[in-house]
């Protein structure tokens, strides 16, 4: 899902440029907006088995799995593991941003996306969110 998740705000994301609104747009959980959170979270994701051998890391690698997981404990603010403790913390996360319901997670994700477009282009949106 994280996967899935990231893809489609990554493709939203090249597509309407969003600038500074995409660290800023609400929803924001320990101080980290939804898009960063699902792109670090998938990141964590796709590359746990890296994460868990940094020795085999590059210097690159490891100061792109740093900043992923920076923003994964941010968001997570000291919040308990859910589940298996993994590095990512994939099912923290997806509890964390749908507080156990799909709809709540929908919700968080369509309503972050909808306020950067807000934010970026202000007079073409309707004032309805």
């Amino acid at each position: 899902m994280l996967i899935s998740l990231s893809n489609a705000l990554s493709r939203f994301k090249k597509d309407i440029d969003p600038r500074d609104h995409w660290n800023l747009a609400a929803p924001s959980f320990g101080g980290c907006s939804v898009g960063r959170i699902v792109i670090a979270a998938a990141n964590g994701f796709r590359h746990e088995d890296e994460w868990a051998r940094p020795q085999e890391m590059t210097e690159r690698q490891k100061g792109q799995q740093k900043a992923s997981y920076k923003i994964i404990l941010g968001a997570l603010n000291e919040r308990e593991t859910a589940g298996e403790p993994t590095l990512a913390r994939s099912a923290d996360i997806i509890q964390l941003l749908g507080n156990g319901s799909f709809d709540d997670l929908a919700r968080n994700v369509l309503t972050y996306a909808h306020n950067i477009a807000r934010l970026k282009n202000p007079a073409d949106m309707p004032s309805a969110f």
